[in-house]
């Protein structure tokens, strides 16, 4: 929403989806920078879920808005660190542009 991705950073445990939703009124991607996943031209409204596995922080971007960055912080199962918020594997968590 409002050309930007909300939250910023996102911390999750692995395995958990991540649902990317569009709630703007103009077209959208995510793009991961390490190119883990991309959804492509996202219309308003439209939706993108991607897993992640493993360990490490994913930044990504919107190709068409390439002022629009975010991150997630993927982190082990229970070995969340202070002010790190994770969610349990298999959860959908939802960021919106």
């Amino acid at each position: 929403r409002n050309n930007a991705f909300n939250p910023a950073q996102l911390n999750v445990a692995p395995g958990t989806t991540v649902t990317f939703v569009n709630n703007d009124n103009v077209p959208h991607t995510v793009t991961a920078d390490n190119g883990l996943f991309d959804s492509g031209e996202l219309a308003p409204g439209e939706s993108f879920p991607v897993v992640l596995d493993g360990a490490g922080t994913v930044t990504y971007h919107c190709e068409l808005h390439p002022e629009m960055q975010g991150s997630i912080v993927v982190g082990e199962p229970g070995q969340a660190g202070p002010g790190i918020t994770t969610t349990p594997p298999n959860q959908a968590v939802s960021v919106y542009p």
